[in-house]
């Protein structure tokens, strides 16, 4: 091992980060697929509040874990699912006696129902629990949404259920399949507008045809 050899993994671990950004997987398409393209597709700059999630997520799967499995849980940190042949990582997946509960852990300035993405979120781990459930074959399978402040001071958590996982999968499969679309034709999906946009990072490009004609076309 030489600082060449290191360069060059260096490099590798570059290009692969590159090609994930226009990875279809769960997180993209629970979110506007619309911002999820633009993800994709323009660099995105790193924040304080972004390098303070990645932390947050580290810090409460392992903890979490640790007094599950005091509670007699099996617990396992970013378990893939699939689901309408779309994958994704749940934050932590356990199983609890008879039961299987899925986390998903999200850190925000606005810990409340009422922030602008919450049904984001919610309809992400709706997706993880029904791809929990079909995989598994088996019914008895909780979401719980833990949405906290950055400082830990706030915090609320949300029960989700599933009742019809099969439906989950087929809106899972044709968001899926709309945003791979988008990615090949470097076409950006519909808008879904709501009270996200005033607060996307690519308001201004979305909202600007000729910006999103030219990006649509590098």
């Amino acid at each position: 091992m030489n600082r060449e050899d290191l360069e060059q993994m260096l490099e590798e671990i570059r290009s692969m980060a590159t090609e994930k950004r226009r990875d279809v997987s769960v997180s993209s398409i629970s979110r506007c697929l619309r911002e999820s393209y633009y993800s994709a597709v323009m660099q995105k700059e790193v924040t304080v509040n972004m390098v303070a999630g990645h932390d947050r997520h580290a810090f409460f799967e392992r903890h979490f874990k640790e007094l599950l499995t005091e509670r007699g849980c099996i617990c396992e940190p970013e378990s893939e699912v699939v689901i309408g042949g779309v994958k994704g990582r749940a934050d932590l997946v356990c199983l609890c006696g008879k039961q299987i509960a899925v986390f998903e852990f999200k850190f925000t300035k606005v810990p409340y129902r009422l922030n602008a993405y919450h049904l984001f979120w919610v309809r992400q781990l709706r997706y993880y629990v029904a791809g929990v459930m079909l995989d598994a074959n088996y019914a008895d399978v909780k979401g719980f949404l833990v949405v906290s402040s950055f400082e830990l001071d706030h915090f609320f958590v949300e029960e989700v259920t599933v009742d019809s996982p099969h439906e989950v999968e087929e809106e899972a499969r044709k968001r899926g399949a709309t945003l791979r679309s988008a990615l090949e034709s470097n076409e950006p999906p519909p808008r879904e507008r709501g009270k996200h946009c005033d607060y996307c990072a690519y308001r201004q490009i979305c909202f600007n045809e000729t910006l999103t004609d030219n990006i649509a076309n590098v």
